[in-house]
This record gives structure tokens, C-alpha cells and sequence, in this order.
């Protein structure tokens, strides 16, 4: 079962993380989790998958954006009432 949490950007958020959530969210499917991010200088991020198809495919088409966000720059809940109830991310 896929994990879908409703993501809000926190007040250190900084304006990617602000943009990524108004264009692409804010319903998103947890595809990773980790303690250290490469790409977000080592901090622990979620990596998301959005449920809306605003990205261009490069063919004229749409599809889902994919891409990191940092934990401390987000807050997060259940995107559907009881699917999450008592769960925790593991992140590595």
C-alpha cells in the first residue's frame, strides 16, 4: 500500500520547496525516505511523487513530478483520514 501524506511547507522553507508543493501538490506519494540527501547537502528528505500531472513529459504530454523535498523545510499528515493512522517513516 502506498504511503500519500498532504504536504504544507514550514516556516524555514525556502522558495523551492515553497514552489514544488504550490505547482505539484499538495497530495504526494512517499516513494523513499532518507536520513542523508546528496542533492539537499546531506539533510533527510522524503522522496515525493506527485499525484497531479503538471510536469511536461518533453513530448507535448504530462506526467507526475518526482523529486526530494527536506524534512525540515516541510510539515506533513495523512492525505486520507485512518490510512496512516500510527505509522512512522523509517528514513536511512
Amino acid at each position: 500500500m502506498a504511503d500519500f501524506i498532504k504536504v504544507n511547507w514550514n516556516n524555514k522553507a525556502c522558495n523551492r520547496t515553497k514552489n514544488r508543493i504550490r505547482e505539484h501538490g499538495p497530495i504526494f506519494r512517499v516513494a523513499d525516505a532518507r536520513n542523508s540527501v546528496w542533492c539537499m547537502d546531506g539533510r533527510a528528505a522524503l522522496l515525493l511523487v506527485s499525484q497531479t500531472r503538471h510536469s511536461s513529459n518533453g513530448k507535448g504530454g504530462r506526467e507526475h513530478w518526482t523529486g526530494w523535498l527536506p524534512l525540515d523545510e516541510i510539515d506533513f499528515e495523512p492525505a486520507f483520514s485512518d490510512s496512516m493512522t500510527g505509522r512512522t517513516f523509517s528514513v536511512r
